[in-house]
């Protein structure tokens, strides 16, 4: 496996960090017109976590330390693509789920829950006494559970198999195209 640092952007008020220059029109691709993004007016070099939480003006600077760099894993081999394997084979089978079942929420969970719903709430002591009186009163609620079971080993290997297919090793000219393209040298 080949590693490489690449270009890295950084907000030294935040720790926020990105691998694409801090351009107006790199900020316009992945922020402004991504309709997830909750804001629509990034500028160039803006810090776009702190501006999310409403700290507007911090610029990204050109990362300069190597622990702080963003880094590129390149498939050089198939005993590449077999490490991954075993890495994610390593992790075991996972749990799966299986469906959904109904049950009433026990008196504690409904406590703790009418608690929760009342906590903030600006009302006296016996005033709020009443209130989750009334609520404990109330039926208790229907909650829905996943249904789990251990994926067999067979599922794990199909399931690795299917997530590593498309892997494939870089041919030496696409190496040097995307060091050419990415590395901070």
């Amino acid at each position: 496996m080949l590693k490489f640092d690449i270009k890295t952007w950084s907000c030294a008020e935040c720790g926020y960090r990105q691998d694409c220059e801090p351009t107006q029109e790199n900020a316009d691709r992945h922020f402004n017109l991504d309709r997830n993004f909750i804001l629509s007016d990034i500028v160039e070099n803006e810090c776009p976590a702190c501006s999310l939480k409403g700290v507007r003006g911090n610029v990204l600077v050109r990362e300069t330390n190597p622990v702080k760099k963003s880094k590129m894993d390149i498939i050089e081999s198939e005993a590449d693509i077999e490490a991954i394997r075993e890495k994610i084979r390593s992790k075991g089978p996972r749990s799966l789920v299986v469906g959904v079942r109904q049950r009433e929420e026990t008196d504690v969970e409904k406590a703790v829950r009418v608690d929760a719903e009342l906590k903030g709430k600006t009302l006296n002591v016996v005033a709020k006494e009443k209130v989750k009186a009334s609520m404990m009163a109330l039926p208790n609620l229907t909650i829905e559970e996943p249904v789990r079971r251990q994926e067999t080993i067979d599922e794990m290997e199909a399931r690795i198999q299917a997530d590593t297919d498309n892997l494939k090793p870089a041919t030496p000219q696409e190496i040097s195209e995307l060091r050419a393209k990415y590395e901070d040298a």
